[in-house]
């Protein structure tokens, strides 16, 4: 390709949208990763909940932060 292409508005305009585009997804990655932290405990909760309605016998977890694991991006999409 040559200098001129680099120079041009279409090329500006491409990399003006990707930067707005990286931008954007580096935004709602943060966001969901700092939400994530906030609410884990609460996720791990309803969840337990959530499972104890379903069956006869309680589930009763001793220790919630090291017996239970969540993770948003480990297994994206499907937060687990």
């Amino acid at each position: 390709m040559n200098k001129e292409f680099f120079k041009s508005k279409s090329f500006k305009k491409i990399r003006k949208v990707f930067i707005i585009t990286i931008t954007v997804l580096a935004f709602f990655t943060i966001i969901i990763a700092i939400i994530g932290s906030i609410y884990e405990k609460t996720v791990k909760s309803l969840i337990i909940n959530e499972i104890n309605k379903y069956l006869n016998t309680e589930i009763q977890v001793k220790d919630v932060e090291k017996d239970i694991t969540f993770s948003v991006f480990r297994k994206f999409p499907y937060a687990s």
